[in-house]
Order: structure tokens, then C-alpha cells, then sequence
């Protein structure tokens, strides 16, 4: 046999291998361009650690589209393996906060709730909260941007310590009555204080709005415009709550097609999802993040070191970044939940 079709065929055969010699997961990539060989060879190093999913999308075209499993969470199983590829789903954790303020635009937009200065506890009256009480000074723009006053903050201690408020959050069979227990620490509007908590109550307060569940909602007013239709909803286990602050799962082409309507101001197929003045205002910090150099925003993030990029972010380094600038969609999905954020550190190069 010549020698070098044998050649040919060896090589031929590794491009399906999924993994190298020394065991490393191996990127399936569907799109590319040589600009990105350098990344890829790094990805395959394992110097990004558990991505998942990469694609970037710019001025019109994919150029990036790859997928790599390894270890991370499928709902809410931890596997060595996570199923990934274009049409598999994959948890979003926090980036359904973000999904969930652009619920509340289309909310304010079709007139269901007035404006973001209405008061949160205009839509819990079953509580009897007294109206001198300062709890009634909480306006969904507080909720928005993580500053209610309220004495929750899911980020200390750590995730891991049984006294963090996520992890109380989610064993509550009366979420909202938990939350609004809570002590006031300071006014409203004055300082950050990352919880799904204010994600909970802007979403419980657009189900009431509508008199309809949260994700029915999702599905009508922003999925099926952007035709995405292959996603899932994980609900908190004790109150079987929709969990709009961390349950979303989808695909990572379609997480594109929200970064794509975002970089449209909301405008889809010739189709107003979104009215465009969100988008300046969602431009604008309104808060400072302790955790990140970043500024927060409507659910979002304004990151210091991408010069007017919007990102949603969910644990475990699942990235939605929008760039303006230079017409640019990134996402990542990843199970980098322990240890340095190791894609991060690469995405100013990518973008």
C-alpha cells in the first residue's frame, strides 16, 4: 500500500478521536478560521480548562463554532462527561438573570407594569406589609441592579458554606415570604448586593402582570420570535418555583441569537421584540460589582477590561458577550466551577 495514503489515513482517523495522547478532551470544531488556531491548540492543552462550547460570531458571520466535553453539570448532575454539540442544551446558571430583566423590558413595553419605579411589594399584597414599612421603598430598578437594601448576598459567604443565602434560597417552601424577612441593612439604590432573590421577585412580579408562568411567558414574548424552541426550566425543589435567577438550559446557538438581538437593540427579523431604549439604558452602570472590575446593569454586566461590551454571566464560566463596537456575539459555555476562571482570562484576546 503507498505509504502515503497510509499517512493520510492515520491522520484522517485522529481528526475523530476525541481524545490526544495524553487523555486530554479534544475540540470538535465546526467552524473556524486560522486566526484561531493558536486558541484551539490552546483549548486542546486543556489551558481553558472544562469549555464546553465557544462561538463567536462577527459582522454577519460564525467564525468560531466548537464543542468539547468534559467535566461540568448536566441539570443538576455533576459528570465527567457533559453532552455537548449544536443542538444539545446546557445549564446557563446566572445568565437567566439577564434573560429575565429583558422578560421585565417586554413587560414595561406591552404596558403589563408601569414602569421600573414601581414599587416590588405592589405585586405581594397577600404579605400585609405594612406602607410605612421601608421595604415598600424596593423598586423593581432596585431589584434590577442588586440593590435592594435588603440583607441578602449570595456571594459570602462562599457557595460552598452552608450558610450562604443561595443555598437557603433554595431549600425555602415560601421564598418570597423569606425574602422579604430579611433584614433592611441600608436603603434601596445604594449599595450592590449580588442575590437571585431580586431576580426572583422581578420574575414573580411579571408573572403576576401577565397572570401566566414565567417560562409560558419566556416562550411567547422572546423565545419563539427568536425561534428557539429546544430549552429547559429548572424549578427550585421545595416550592416548585420556575428558577429564573439560575434554571435556564439551552442551546448554545441560540444563547447566540439573544446576544445578536441584544447587538440589535431588540430588533429581530424586522420584528420589534424589544424596544430599542433599553439598550442605551442597559449601556449605563448603575451599580459597582465587588467581585469583578465591572459595572452592573438591568441584570447585566459592563465589564471594565471590554470597552463598552454587555455580558451575562452564569457560574461556572457560561459567558454571553455582546461588543458594539466591534459587532461582535461571544458565548461560552463551560463546568469551570472550582479554580481560576481560566477562559476568562483569554476572551479580550478572542474579542
Amino acid at each position: 500500500m503507498n505509504k502515503g495514503i497510509v499517512i493520510a489515513a492515520i491522520f484522517a482517523l485522529m481528526a475523530f478521536i476525541a481524545v490526544d495522547h495524553l487523555g486530554r478532551p479534544k475540540a470538535d470544531v465546526l467552524v473556524s478560521q486560522p486566526s484561531y488556531d493558536a486558541l484551539i491548540k490552546q483549548i486542546n492543552k486543556n489551558e481553558l480548562r472544562n469549555l464546553h462550547s465557544l462561538l463567536v460570531w462577527r459582522q454577519g458571520e460564525v467564525e468560531l463554532e466548537l464543542y468539547r466535553e468534559t467535566k461540568g453539570m448536566y441539570g443538576f448532575e455533576t459528570l465527567d462527561k457533559v453532552p455537548v454539540g449544536p443542538d444539545v442544551i446546557h445549564n446557563v446558571h446566572s445568565v437567566s438573570k439577564s434573560i429575565t430583566a429583558l422578560l421585565l423590558m417586554i413587560a414595561i413595553d406591552d404596558g403589563k407594569i408601569d414602569s421600573v419605579e414601581t414599587p416590588v411589594l405592589t405585586y405581594f399584597p397577600e404579605l400585609n406589609i405594612d406602607s410605612e414599612d421601608p421595604r415598600w421603598a424596593i423598586t423593581l430598578f432596585d431589584a434590577l441592579n442588586m440593590e435592594t437594601g435588603l440583607a441578602i448576598d449570595e456571594l459570602e459567604p462562599d457557595y460552598s458554606d452552608p450558610n450562604n443565602d443561595w443555598t437557603a434560597m433554595f431549600q425555602q417552601t415560601d421564598l418570597v415570604s423569606w425574602i422579604f424577612a430579611k433584614d433592611v441593612a441600608e436603603a434601596p439604590g445604594n449599595t450592590y448586593r449580588y442575590t437571585g432573590a431580586a431576580t426572583m421577585l422581578l420574575a414573580l412580579a411579571i408573572e403576576r402582570a401577565y397572570q401566566q408562568p414565567i417560562d409560558t411567558i419566556a416562550e411567547e414574548k422572546l423565545f419563539l420570535p427568536l425561534g428557539i424552541t429546544n430549552y429547559k426550566w429548572e424549578k427550585y425543589p421545595q416550592n416548585d418555583l420556575v428558577g429564573a435567577d439560575f434554571g435556564l438550559r439551552m442551546t448554545s446557538r441560540d444563547l447566540l441569537k439573544v446576544g445578536q438581538l441584544i447587538l440589535a437593540r431588540g430588533q429581530w427579523q424586522n420584528q420589534t421584540v424589544i424596544q430599542p431604549h433599553w439598550f442605551d439604558a442597559l449601556a449605563e452602570s448603575n451599580a459597582q460589582a465587588r467581585h469583578i472590575a465591572s459595572g452592573y446593569s438591568h441584570q447585566f454586566w459592563l465589564p471594565e477590561k471590554l470597552s463598552g461590551a454587555i455580558m451575562a454571566i452564569g457560574f461556572g464560566e457560561q459567558y454571553l458577550i455582546v461588543s458594539p463596537e466591534s459587532d461582535t456575539v461571544i458565548v461560552t459555555t463551560a463546568g469551570n466551577y472550582q479554580g481560576p476562571q481560566a477562559i476568562w482570562r483569554h476572551i479580550d484576546a478572542i474579542l
